[in-house]
Order: C-alpha cells, then structure tokens, then sequence
C-alpha cells in the first residue's frame, strides 16, 4: 500500500515479551538486529474501546516471543508518525520526498508501507526487561548511514535519534516498570 505523509526533518525523533535468560541482548543497550517478518495488527484500547493500528517487528536471533510492537500515533494535521519513523529509520519503501512550499524542513514523503519492505532491514532497538520479562521499546533507530530521496542520514543524527528514544524511554516508561513499583 502506498501512502503519503508529511514529515518534518527538524524531528529525529514495547510489544511481546519473554523470561527466557539466554535472549542474546543486554538490558537498556542499543542492539543493531536485521528485521525477519514484519505485520500489521489492531489492538483494542481499553480506555477507549477503539482498535488502534500496530506494527509487529520481530529480528533474527531473537526468539518469536520477543518483538517490538509500534502503535500509530497521529500528527494534528492527521498524518502518522510512529509506525512512519520505523520505515523512515529502516531506509524502507520510500518512494519520493518533495519540499512542502514555504516550509523550512517539511516534506511530502511518498512510502510504501507495507510490512515485507522491512524484511531483511538493520536497525537499532532498545531492549529492556519489565519484571522478568524482555520487550523491545517501540523507537527504532537508523543502524548505519544511509541516504535516500528524503535526507542524508548521518551518524550524528543516528545518535541524536538514540538519545531522544533513550530520553522518552526514562520518562514514559521506565517509572511505569515493574520493578519499579
């Protein structure tokens, strides 16, 4: 499916889970993982009692019970962000970017988001444990450079995106843990 989004560069801007102790990942340390299957799902909000849209990720070398899940989360102006950046970051499926006029930084990205695009991608996640159990936080990061019709992607983005996710993970869920309570 092809879709079409508005994406401020000024912006660089957790799913299944599992206990086992031989999960090849260190707690709260980026792990660069190539993406093995990919898939939209809903997700039924208890407080609203509305389905919202997911994006399932799961990585090679990480067990099935393990994976990152990305809920859509919109813009003002009603375009998608969340599961956007995880294409974004992936370098995967973007088509064409075009200036938006008389916006500094604002671009008309075309993406084609389907899941099998992120099949075979490298990016970086955050895993952590919530008790006994890992997740992957829901930011990825760019795993290496990488230059596409929307931006040039260097390393000192890269570690701006991770320390902004790493920022977001401190204060939205790292006090909500269990092992916090």
């Amino acid at each position: 499916m092809m879709k079409k989004v508005v994406i401020n560069k000024r912006q660089y801007s957790g799913g299944n889970n599992q206990s086992q102790d031989n999960v090849p990942l260190k707690e709260k340390e980026w792990a660069f993982l190539v993406i093995r299957k990919a898939e939209y799902n809903t997700w039924r909000d208890p407080k609203s009692n509305k389905d919202k849209l997911v994006l399932d990720v799961w990585f090679e070398g990480i067990p099935d019970d393990i994976s990152a899940r990305v809920f859509s989360a919109y813009t003002k102006g009603g375009d998608e962000f969340a599961i956007t950046e995880v294409f974004r970051f992936a370098n995967a499926g973007i088509k064409s970017a075009n200036a938006v006029d008389g916006e500094d930084d604002k671009y008309v990205v075309e993406i084609d988001d389907n899941p099998v695009n992120l099949i075979g991608k490298r990016v970086a996640v955050f895993p952590y444990k919530n008790g006994k159990y890992w997740q992957i936080y829901n930011k990825v990061a760019p795993a290496e450079p990488f230059e596409n019709p929307l931006e040039k992607v260097t390393e000192a983005i890269i570690n701006y995106t991770m320390l902004k996710a790493e920022s977001d993970f401190e204060k939205y869920v790292e006090p909500k843990l269990y092992q916090n309570r």
